[in-house]
């Protein structure tokens, strides 16, 4: 497993482009990990750069060669590098889900990046075409032992995935059921998400129901 000297030094990293590529950041491999450098010339790693894993601890920035991605065997896709860090401090936030503008990204996603990486969406198309936030039936909780919770989006054909453990929803989350629903028997905070192919996925939605 790789190590990073994590000493501060007055290094500047060029990073004003991060929020441009990355235009929204859904979920990540938590605490980040350290990238194995071997064969890495540049002096900064940009945000948007694929990251692979041999599955035994090891991460390494992924850059095309004449072009295209070549994936080295025995590894697969992990997420794309969701903030520029110098290659000296390779200490990066990997994404694994959100949405990547791939038009300014440093590199061409190939259709075999973004197949693996199916959680992250690839555009540059307008963000006019964002998902409506589900919304939450009944307001509150007035009476009763439990409560069923419905969840509805105005756009046609969404996807809404939930939890009900307090940690924010992605597309691996648990799928809603408009025919079973939502039930509570204790107090819940529900956070909702809702998703559609071709289209940015719905800021995260919460309420909290608190039993009477």
């Amino acid at each position: 497993m790789s190590k990073v000297n994590l000493v501060n030094e007055t290094n500047q990293v060029l990073a004003a482009n991060d929020g441009i590529v990355i235009r929204k950041f859904i979920a990540g491999i938590e605490g980040g990990r350290v990238l194995d450098m071997t064969g890495y010339t540049a002096e900064t790693i940009p945000a948007g750069v694929v990251v692979i894993t041999d599955g035994n601890g090891t991460y390494k920035p992924l850059l095309p060669s004449s072009g295209s991605y070549t994936l080295p065997s025995g590894y697969s896709y992990v997420g794309v590098v969701a903030c520029t860090v110098l290659a000296s401090k390779p200490a990066v936030s990997i994404m694994v889900d959100g949405i990547v503008n791939d038009a300014a990204a440093p590199y061409v996603y190939t259709s075999a990046v973004k197949s693996a990486l199916s959680h992250i969406i690839f555009t540059h198309d307008e963000t006019d075409d964002i998902v409506e936030a589900p919304e939450f039936s009944p307001a509150s909780w007035e009476s009763g032992a439990s409560l069923t919770v419905e969840l509805a989006c105005a756009t046609t054909g969404a996807s809404i995935y939930y939890t009900t453990d307090g940690s924010a929803p992605t597309s691996a989350s648990t799928l809603y059921d408009a025919t079973s629903k939502i039930t509570l028997s204790a107090t819940t905070t529900v956070k909702a998400i809702a998703y559609k192919t071709g289209m940015i996925p719905s800021e995260v939605v919460s309420k909290t129901y608190t039993k009477p």
